[in-house]
């Protein structure tokens, strides 16, 4: 079963599935590190995002918990150029593909990431899908170009954050994204330039 990543411009990269095969919507980053994916794909500041892995080569040391970030992956979605199936550390407790399908992340392997990464380095972030969904990409274009940046983005609003105010904001379904920050409950924020915690407070 074939899947793509679609973006907002029209644009669709064809690949595999691995993971999770639900469809998923966010802001497409990358990230350039040669290891870490498990760090990043648990990491709060990526949460309703899409990461592109740019580095080609990912999954090979498999999944430990004891090097997650939080409780459970944050990412929307991943996205990767070769995903390794059968880890090669003694202390992988499963696959990186195994991991997504057992918390239901989407991910897609078969892409050029570095050409992808240029993409959103040259032309800025945009929203993306990766889907399993085999209707033309012209069909499917619309729902995501509706969404603001990331999942569920509602109506923008001012704010104070930690005494300091922002003026772009993008409120989720349960997060509002400011600038650099994002909230991770009601009323508190996670500063992702300084990576504390100050409270939400409305202007």
């Amino acid at each position: 079963m074939p899947a793509r990543l679609i973006l907002e411009d029209g644009t669709v990269y064809d690949g595999e599935p691995f993971g999770a095969t639900a469809d998923a919507i966010g802001e497409v980053v990358f990230n350039t590190s040669l290891t870490g994916y498990q760090e990043i794909a648990t990491d709060p500041s990526y949460r309703f995002q899409i990461v592109v892995m740019t580095y080609p080569h990912i999954g090979n040391y498999g999944v430990e918990h004891s090097v997650e970030q939080s409780d459970a992956p944050q990412v929307a979605g991943f996205v990767v150029r070769d995903v390794v199936d059968e880890p090669s550390s003694a202390h992988a407790q499963m696959s990186l593909g195994e991991y997504f399908e057992k918390t239901k992340v989407a991910a897609i392997a078969g892409l050029d990431t570095r050409a992808l990464t240029r993409k959103i380095r040259t032309e800025g972030a945009m929203r993306g899908m990766i889907t399993t969904d085999d209707r033309p990409a012209a069909e499917l274009l619309e729902p995501l170009q509706q969404q603001a940046l990331g999942v569920g983005l509602r109506d923008h609003q001012r704010v104070r954050i930690a005494g300091r105010q922002a003026t772009e904001v993008q409120r989720h379904q349960d997060a509002v994204v400011i600038a650099d920050a994002e909230v991770l409950r009601p009323n508190a924020v996670l500063d992702k330039s300084r990576g504390d915690v100050g409270l939400l407070e409305h202007l």
